[in-house]
């Protein structure tokens, strides 16, 4: 019987590559992931992933910084003091999780592209259908925001002085003859950005399909 995947953190010397700590996270069921690091102002650190995913490991989806399609995002801190040390740490400062209510929610899947500001805020996507996630130092939520876009997935951002800029892919489906001899679908590159609280869309941008290019690419079809 296999046993389920875990999130594994390491701290290792920079001089020589020997593993100095290595911990261990498990969800309550099923498999657990880890995406996405970042460190804060006071030396800790804080890690992105998934839990109780019921998919193994080997079906776990990661092209172009791809969603996980089920699972709890997961968010936890090592402290300051666990990070410098040479053990490893029995728990984190802090944990967040957020637990789907049902397969159709957002929430479904991992907490992505980490980013914490100058007052040690934490900004995270949080799953397959692009939502945002602020946390304060502490864990402590600040907001969370439902599905910015309809069939988007998010796979980056960051925060500027007035909102969030996130980058992705956008599914479209084209009915014209102008794109495709019949109904057929495209994956575009995606920018969206909201607001500091991510309540409201400023603008979005698709970047799309483009026939011919440059030098080599110069001609080519879509």
């Amino acid at each position: 019987m296999n046993s389920a995947s875990v999130i594994v953190i390491s701290k290792i010397n920079a001089t020589d590559g020997t593993l100095v700590w290595k911990m261990n996270k498990a969800g309550s069921s099923n498999n657990a992931s880890a995406e996405t690091v970042a460190f804060t102002s006071d030396g800790g650190f804080v890690i992105g992933g998934s839990l109780n995913n019921p998919e193994p490991i080997k079906t776990m989806y990661f092209k172009s910084a791809g969603q996980v399609a089920e699972g709890s995002p997961f968010i936890a801190k090592v402290s300051a003091a666990d990070a410098a040390g040479t053990s490893a740490p029995s728990s984190f400062e802090w944990e967040y999780e957020v637990t789907p209510d049902s397969d159709s929610s957002p929430y479904q899947g991992a907490a992505k592209a980490l980013r914490v500001d100058s007052s040690d805020n934490i900004y995270a996507i949080l799953g397959v259908k692009g939502a945002v996630v602020k946390l304060n130092s502490a864990g402590a939520e600040q907001f969370k925001s439902q599905a910015l876009q309809d069939g988007v997935q998010l796979n980056d951002l960051e925060v500027v002085s007035d909102g969030i800029v996130l980058t992705g892919h956008r599914y479209v489906t084209y009915t014209d003859n102008e794109n495709c001899n019949d109904t057929c679908g495209t994956i575009l590159g995606f920018l969206i950005k909201v607001d500091s609280t991510a309540e409201n869309t400023l603008w979005t941008h698709d970047f799309g399909n483009y026939i011919g290019g440059v030098n080599q690419f110069a001609g080519i079809d879509t």
